[in-house]
């Protein structure tokens, strides 16, 4: 019966006054001061700083076929159709970023509009750090100023930010996160391992954020933590935990719907088996074969009839080694195999199914692609969060 007087409550604040998704959690304080940080619901934006990419391949290499299959085609292609092989490489590069684009603004926007978790993917280019999802990104002083504004703005709202998929970090570059992350522990709002050494999941939000400022949690990948002390281990705090039993997720590798649907019920159903709390992602990928058809039709599209023919005959026999010749000719970006599964109308009942058949595991984290269209995701996270 509380829950529906709860549930009541939300509705009708939200319908007669709006929610004010920057103060969300400060608002709502009375509702989830009691609650552990697994029992309140997290929105979280995959691949948060893949916003803005530039043309510049920073770890293509690690990804291998079919982007560096299509990649090593690409001076062949330069000598048959006469261009420069730098412009063929541009247009390689806008079929990469139409494939690994997938939020639309910048960080800053990200909290203020309600979401609180953030997934940040790191890359050493140029002797600095940066955001990266093969292309180069902003840079992680940048994201992290955007981060500090939120946190300097507001109070009780609670940031959880994982710093992973590290690539070309050796000691001088975690000497230097180390150093830009100084900010966070220096003005008080980095929740450490040394002051919560237990569960951090089943901390309160009252005693997280008993100063009454705003906090973030970071979690950083085990290789390149520079302090076990400060920062968080990925092995316990970021999805999949590693089996450490701590929270319990991992996204779907997979086009089709749903594929998704079945694999992320199943993970919810795991999750409370444990009992842990659950990451649910509710994302798309594409195929390598997508991929490939991707990238393809982003460099062949303002190639004449005979162009295009010479083009893709070189791009297919290279691909036919590892069986991904059956280009797609309809997919110009990640995007287009949202809107033809039809994920983002459904994603919010998707959710709504999985957790209404469930009574224990709570859902902390739920991760979304296409940023611009997912308040009705936060909505459902604080109906969630204070009921």
């Amino acid at each position: 019966m509380i829950r529906v007087v709860f549930l009541f409550a939300w509705i009708f604040t939200v319908g007669a006054q709006g929610i004010n998704y920057t103060t969300w959690m400060t608002d709502h304080a009375s509702l989830i001061s009691h609650k552990t940080l697994g029992d309140i619901s997290l929105v979280a934006t995959h691949g948060s700083g893949a916003y803005n990419l530039s043309n510049n391949l920073i770890n293509l290499d690690s990804y291998g076929p079919p982007f560096t299959t299509l990649y090593n085609c690409l001076g062949d292609i330069a000598s048959v159709i006469g261009q420069p092989l730098g412009h063929i490489v541009k247009l390689f590069a806008n079929g990469v970023q139409a494939v690994n684009e997938c939020i639309t603004k910048d960080i800053y926007s990200q909290l203020i509009d309600g979401n609180r978790a953030l997934d940040l993917r790191l890359s050493v280019f140029e002797n600095d750090i940066y955001i990266a999802h093969m292309l180069q990104g902003p840079s992680l002083s940048n994201v992290l100023a955007q981060v500090l504004k939120f946190l300097h703005g507001t109070t009780g709202e609670l940031v959880y930010m994982t710093l992973g998929h590290p690539y070309g970090f050796n000691q001088k570059y975690i000497n230097l996160l180390a150093l830009l992350l100084t900010p966070f522990l220096r003005d008080g709002f980095a929740i450490t391992p040394a002051a919560y050494p237990g569960n951090l999941l089943r901390c309160s939000y009252a005693e997280l954020v008993n100063s009454g400022r705003s906090r973030i949690v970071i979690v950083i990948d085990n290789t390149i933590n520079p302090d076990i002390n400060c920062f968080f281990s990925s092995s316990m705090y970021s999805p999949p935990d590693g089996g450490s039993n701590t929270l319990y997720g991992f996204y779907t590798n997979t086009d089709a719907i749903e594929v998704v649907i079945s694999n992320q019920t199943a993970n919810y159903v795991h999750a409370e088996a444990i009992p842990v709390p659950a990451a649910i992602y509710m994302t798309l990928t594409s195929t390598n074969a997508i991929a490939a058809s991707i990238i393809v039709n982003n460099i062949i599209a303002s190639f004449d009839p005979i162009m295009k023919i010479l083009v893709l005959n070189i791009f297919k026999i290279a691909l036919a080694v590892d069986n991904m010749d059956n280009l797609q000719l309809s997919y110009m970006s990640l995007y287009d195999i949202y809107v033809q599964q039809n994920m983002i109308a459904r994603r919010k009942s998707i959710i709504e199914d999985i957790q209404s058949a469930r009574t224990t595991s709570s859902m902390f984290l739920i991760y979304t692609d296409f940023y611009e269209s997912n308040k009705d995701m936060i909505d459902l996270a604080i109906q969630y969060s204070i009921t």
